[in-house]
């Protein structure tokens, strides 16, 4: 992309009560960098449940939760709950079954679902699983903002998640009347997502609910913050995702025949079984 692009995300409904705002994929650009998915919950007071148990196939599933509890269980038999700060990380490969269920116990949830797309190496890897809690995901402030990074390299500071594709998902919160320039790999493909408030950067608002992608090449992000209150944004992207990109439901591959097998393994069991999950 020669120029940078914004869209605002759109209601979408997961599952029997759960509404989200959905960024990606959209009708200008489906994948930012190995993104190929990106819905925002919440903050909702005192949610409980979630979408139920469901496959995944071709992709790595992120559940990045800024508020709440959420716990984690699978087919390779992980059960692991995180709680705000912390993220929940499915390498489906071939193919897994996973349900994630927002505990009661917490106030208010809120947080992000991302896809990646795996490299066309890694995709037929047997699935993985790891929980992140807040202490273990890095994060600083300066006298401008807070920063927490859950993938890639900024400065000093490393992400404790390393996805099949090089990425990168930092969190920015900026403080009343800030201003920062963020130094960025310009072989990466970025964007930015607005969580709350509101910052500019190449000359448009984002807002919550906003999407941007950034023009190709980018090598500083600058954001302003002219409102007398924080904002709150999340900076993600990394090397393009392989094309082209064909979804289906909770799965991601590069051909309709991938697909086709991988509904064919989900069906079959070959995916293993979970409580919850019909065949």
């Amino acid at each position: 992309m020669k120029h940078s692009l914004k869209i605002t995300a759109h209601s979408a409904k997961v599952g029997a009560d759960l509404v989200v705002l959905r960024g990606l994929p959209n009708s200008q650009f489906e994948s930012i960098g190995p993104f190929v998915f990106l819905d925002h919950f919440g903050p909702m007071p005192h949610f409980t449940g979630g979408p139920g148990a469901h496959p995944h196939a071709g992709i790595e599933v992120i559940t990045w939760l800024f508020e709440g509890a959420n716990e984690h269980r699978d087919s390779l038999g992980n059960q692991c709950a995180v709680t705000s700060g912390g993220a929940q990380w499915l390498k489906s490969g071939r193919g897994a079954l996973h349900a994630e269920t927002f505990l009661s116990s917490a106030p208010i949830t809120h947080g992000l679902q991302l896809w990646t797309r795996m490299s066309l190496k890694t995709q037929e890897d047997a699935p993985d699983y790891r929980g992140f809690q807040a202490e273990q995901i890095p994060d600083w402030s300066d006298e401008c903002a807070h920063y927490r990074l859950l993938i890639g390299q900024m400065g000093a500071q490393t992400g404790p998640l390393v996805l099949s594709i090089e990425g990168l998902a930092l969190r920015v919160t900026l403080t009343a009347g800030a201003h920062v320039k963020i130094p960025v790999n310009g072989a990466h493909q970025l964007g930015m997502y607005g969580l709350s408030g509101a910052v500019r950067s190449e000359g448009q608002e984002i807002g919550r609910a906003d999407l941007m992608r950034f023009a190709d090449g980018t090598t500083v992000i600058e954001l302003r913050n002219e409102a007398q209150e924080s904002a709150d944004v999340v900076i993600l992207g990394g090397l393009p995702a392989p094309q082209p990109l064909v979804f289906h439901g909770p799965f991601v591959f590069e051909s309709r025949e991938r697909i086709e097998q991988a509904m064919h393994d989900y069906s079959n069991g070959s995916m293993g079984q979970l409580e919850g999950v019909p065949f």
